[in-house]
């Protein structure tokens, strides 16, 4: 076939698919003139997806089973779902607060039945893998919708494959954020392609696994929004109606945690801005000034390089789908704690899917010329240089310190199902099936938290260390830690405990007569 034989092909197909997609703009619109499917179903597909889901399953299970996994998170959701198999309220006893008063997330009851079956994180960590998985059937007709040409989307599918925002969220033990992927990427094409049908499910899918995930949905459901077919009948107002029912979610769950007695973790965040919500509402010159220096902070430039770098900055050249994705990431900029200023959580998962489709649109806008074979070569090798740089080898998810696990393991054995326990950060998800667990050195030493906890979580006193029969802990490895153990075997509160054995580098200590 001749060069310009296979032009005039182009230009035709460049032709035809407006007409069938409604005129998408910049380029967005579906390849070849034909609407795409939600989800990506071939057998090539099909083998990828399956594979992905294996290997993180399989991570996931060896960062549990070598005591690597946390209390925060995944013993909090373990907790929680335990106890409403129990027919009890979710009080995650860790952080003293109610599961839904921490954040809504109304999937974890799907798990209750499971937990009768079994009760085991490793549902939690299943659901998390297939989500992985079947993100990636659900990437292809989102770029396929925004008229990526097909080596250029072969590329962006590498960069789901190796994102470090992915393997981060999959690795860092479970959170229902990171369910959202493939929900986020079929409504997008959904919204797309104007299948409302669609486009309704997965934001009720979407709002159903996390408060938070609210300005998601309003997102995903003004992406095309401004196109004819989108405004025809009454599809403007489906969209605007879905985008207040994110945003309404959001208000709604912060009422129900204020109900329920949380603060939503305001103080920690964003307690700099000003004493509550409404004072930061009330005077907004002021909260505007501390929000630009809070979001100013030096480590917010490695977080966005840590987003942007590994997709060779592509989604810059798409402003509306940067604005969506610096929206949802507000939070994580303004936050005080340092954690969220780093792409080693969870956090990154719902944004990628946003970043990957921009990906895929600015590929379908740039010259032939950049894009063969020179954006999708550079693209595949970023990905891969921040694979190295900021996903799990350079957070050790899968490597960082952990307790010998057949001394841990001979450890818990001795642990009776209804002992109270106050656990080290790595034993707690190994023992959240029980109704008082707290975070060892509470009740019986202070020490200022990482993360939001409640007064009752953190109290220290003889009325909570006495709900208290075993304390279990990895075997300090600095000063900082070995001070720690000294100020807890010297607590007042702590004179009835024994060192029961220790068990490789993991102590058990017990209250005597327990």
């Amino acid at each position: 076939m001749s060069v310009g034989t296979r032009r005039l092909e182009r230009e035709h197909r460049t032709a035809v698919a407006p007409t069938v997609l409604g005129s998408l703009p910049d380029g967005e619109t579906g390849r070849a003139g034909r609407r795409p499917p939600l989800l990506r179903m071939d057998r090539p597909s099909l083998a990828v997806a399956g594979g992905l889901a294996i290997a993180v399953f399989v991570l996931a299970w060896y960062r549990h089973a070598t005591f690597r996994s946390g209390t925060l998170d995944l013993g909090v959701f373990d907790q929680a779902i335990w106890k409403m198999a129990h027919f009890t309220a979710p009080e995650v006893t860790s952080i003293g607060w109610n599961a839904f008063a921490d954040h809504l997330s109304p999937v974890l009851v799907l798990f209750v039945p499971l937990y009768w079956l079994a009760a085991t994180p490793l549902w939690l960590l299943a659901a998390q893998a297939v989500a992985v998985g079947a993100g990636y059937l659900a990437l292809r007709p989102a770029l396929d919708a925004v008229g990526t040409p097909r080596r250029a989307a072969a590329a962006v599918a590498v960069a789901y494959v190796f994102s470090p925002l992915l393997w981060n969220a999959a690795l860092f033990d479970f959170h229902p954020t990171t369910l959202a992927i493939p929900f986020l990427l079929a409504g997008i094409t959904g919204a797309l392609t104007d299948r409302r049908m669609a486009l309704v499910a997965c934001a009720a899918a979407i709002l159903l696994l996390r408060d938070d995930l609210g300005p998601a949905v309003t997102a995903m459901a003004l992406v095309g929004a401004t196109r004819p077919a989108a405004r025809a009948g009454s599809g403007l107002r489906l969209r605007l109606g879905l985008a207040a029912l994110g945003l309404g979610w959001t208000v709604f769950g912060s009422v129900l945690a204020k109900v329920l007695g949380s603060d939503r973790h305001w103080s920690f965040h964003y307690g700099y801005l000003a004493e509550s919500p409404t004072d930061a509402l009330l005077h907004p010159l002021r909260s505007a000034v501390r929000l630009v220096e809070g979001v100013g902070r030096l480590d917010n430039l490695f977080l966005v390089l840590a987003f942007l770098g590994p997709l060779v900055l592509l989604p810059l050249l798409k402003p509306k789908w940067v604005l969506a994705a610096g929206v949802m990431m507000l939070p994580l900029l303004a936050s005080a704690g340092s954690q969220f200023h780093s792409p080693k959580f969870h956090y990154g998962g719902p944004i990628l899917p946003f970043l990957l489709v921009a990906t895929g649109a600015a590929l379908a806008r740039l010259p032939e010329r950049l894009r063969e074979p020179h954006a999708w070569m550079f693209l595949v090798s970023f990905t891969l240089l921040g694979f190295w740089l900021f996903g799990p080898p350079a957070t050790d998810s899968l490597t960082k310190d952990a307790p010998d696990p057949a001394g841990a393991r001979a450890a818990l054995r001795l642990i009776k199902p209804g002992d109270g326990a106050a656990v080290g950060m790595s034993l707690g998800a190994h023992l959240a099936h029980r109704d008082q667990l707290l975070l060892y050195p509470y009740p019986f030493y202070y020490v200022k938290p990482l993360m939001p906890l409640t007064p009752k979580a953190r109290r220290v006193d003889a009325e909570t260390a006495a709900t208290i029969d075993v304390v279990i802990l990895a075997a300090p490895r600095d000063a900082q830690g070995q001070e720690i153990l000294d100020a807890f075997t010297s607590s007042p509160y702590a004179r009835d405990f024994r060192l029961q054995g220790r068990f490789a580098d993991v102590l058990l200590y017990r209250r005597t007569g327990s």
